[in-house]
């Protein structure tokens, strides 16, 4: 895998399904999702490393994913 594989993967999704930016969530834990965040307007940082928390404009440091439902 590729820094920007999973950004590169979302893409491709969005544009099969026709989905645009505004209507992508995106969750990641590290570094490696930073390039998916690239592509969506909401962006989760789940118990997640300092530098993709930078980045995210959802962050949630308990280990509960039904937490993203307050943000959607």
């Amino acid at each position: 895998m590729f820094s920007d594989s999973k950004g590169k993967m979302l893409k491709r999704i969005q544009a099969l399904l026709n989905i645009d930016e505004k209507d992508t969530l995106t969750v990641g834990d590290g570094a490696n999702d930073l390039s998916m965040f690239k592509y969506s307007a909401k962006r989760a940082a789940f118990c997640a490393k300092p530098i993709l928390k930078e980045h995210a404009n959802i962050i949630i440091n308990n280990k509960d994913l039904t937490e993203i439902l307050k943000h959607i």
